[in-house]
């Protein structure tokens, strides 16, 4: 697993609370969260949660972890789905059809705008 993926299932694991839920959001099976976890427990040195049962809650150093790569998680994530909707930007023709009035009046600074963030629609 690297360290980004490692990174997003303890940020959830923080938030869940619970491994068994982690493992069906990220499709993944509950022992391989708590190998996840307990690997990065082993890197970083320290105990980031205390297990229960049926439940688990962050111990101060998982909370303060927790709470300071948040953000650093967060933009990556950001950064990923930016990059993404790049390669997927939507392309194609588009085709209008309304009446004299609206066409001249009303449509040229909505498909203006609409242009903007679509460049690769074209108009007929």
């Amino acid at each position: 697993m690297n360290d980004y993926k490692l990174l997003r299932t303890f940020l959830l694991a923080a938030e869940k609370r619970n491994f068994a839920q982690v493992a069906r959001e990220l499709d993944m099976t509950p022992a391989a969260v708590t190998r996840a976890i307990a690997a990065l427990e082993e890197d970083l040195g320290v105990q980031l949660f205390v297990r229960t049962t049926r439940q688990v809650s962050l111990t101060t150093d998982g909370a303060i972890f927790a709470a300071q790569i948040q953000p650093a998680v967060q933009a990556l994530d950001n950064a990923r789905k930016d990059v993404m909707n790049t390669h997927k930007a939507d392309h194609g023709r588009l085709r209008i059809s309304a009446p004299t009035w609206f066409g001249q009046q009303a449509l040229p600074p909505i498909l203006s705008a609409f242009k903007e963030r679509h460049p690769k629609i074209s108009f007929e």
